[in-house]
């Protein structure tokens, strides 16, 4: 994770090489519980392994998992802000 003036940017490495992954992004703000069901947790789903946001930064832990061609998605991994 990179802060960058009012914003952060994100990014990450796959280990798979056969293409066609999404990666799903999640926040949560401070002392919340991470509860990957709840939808308002979810930011977006995307295939880039960059993403960027310019809101401005708070107290946030953010997850990335990883979903395959059926969609079954991986564990998380975790970046604190």
């Amino acid at each position: 994770m990179k802060k960058s003036g009012t914003g952060i940017t994100l990014s990450w490495t796959s280990t798979e090489t056969k293409g066609g992954l999404q990666y799903a992004i999640y926040r949560f703000t401070k002392g919340q519980d991470i509860d990957f069901e709840r939808a308002e947790n979810l930011l977006e789903i995307t295939r880039s392994s960059t993403w960027i946001s310019n809101e401005a930064s708070g107290k946030y832990t953010y997850a990335v998992t990883a979903l395959n061609r059926l969609h079954v998605e991986s564990e998380p991994g975790y970046a604190m802000e």
